[in-house]
C-alpha cells in the first residue's frame, strides 16, 4: 500500500470521486443519458461491494478500489447532470422547471452541508478534540 496508515487512503479517495465527478458533469454536452436509473443502480451496487469491502477485505490491493471510487465518481456526477437536463427538457414553462431545479439544487446543497459538518466532526475526533 502507498500509505502508511489506511486513514491516509481516504484523501486520495475524495480526490479520485470529486475527479470522476468533475469529467461526467463536464462530459454532458458530448453525451447524454436519459435513463439515469441505470448509473443510480450500479452506483448503489458498488456501495454495498465497498462496504463489504470496509468489513471483509476482498480485494487486497488498493489500486483496484482507487479505480472503482473513480468510477463512482463518474457515476454519480452523469445522474446529477443529466437529471438537471431531464427536469429541464421534460418540465414545462409555467413555472414547474424552476421548482424543480431549484429543488434540486437545494438538496445537494443540503447535504453537501450535512456531509461537510459530518467530516468536520470526524476530524476532531480523530484528532482528539472536543466537538
Amino acid at each position: 500500500m502507498p500509505f502508511k496508515s489506511i486513514r491516509d487512503a481516504y484523501p486520495t479517495y475524495q480526490t479520485l470521486y470529486q475527479l470522476g465527478v468533475f469529467v461526467s458533469r463536464s462530459s454532458s454536452t458530448f453525451y447524454r443519458i436519459h435513463n439515469i436509473y441505470l448509473p443510480s443502480i450500479i452506483q448503489f451496487c458498488i456501495l454495498c461491494f465497498l462496504i463489504l469491502q470496509s468489513f471483509f477485505v476482498v480485494i487486497h490491493s488498493i489500486y483496484p478500489l482507487f479505480f472503482l471510487i473513480f468510477f463512482e465518481g463518474i457515476l454519480g456526477g452523469l445522474v446529477y447532470v443529466n437529471a438537471f437536463h431531464e427536469v429541464q427538457d421534460r418540465e414545462g414553462i409555467n413555472g414547474d422547471r424552476e421548482f424543480a431545479l431549484g429543488a434540486g439544487t437545494f438538496r445537494a446543497q443540503i447535504q453537501l452541508i450535512l456531509q461537510l459538518g459530518w467530516q468536520i466532526r470526524e476530524v476532531l475526533r480523530l484528532r482528539g478534540l472536543s466537538v
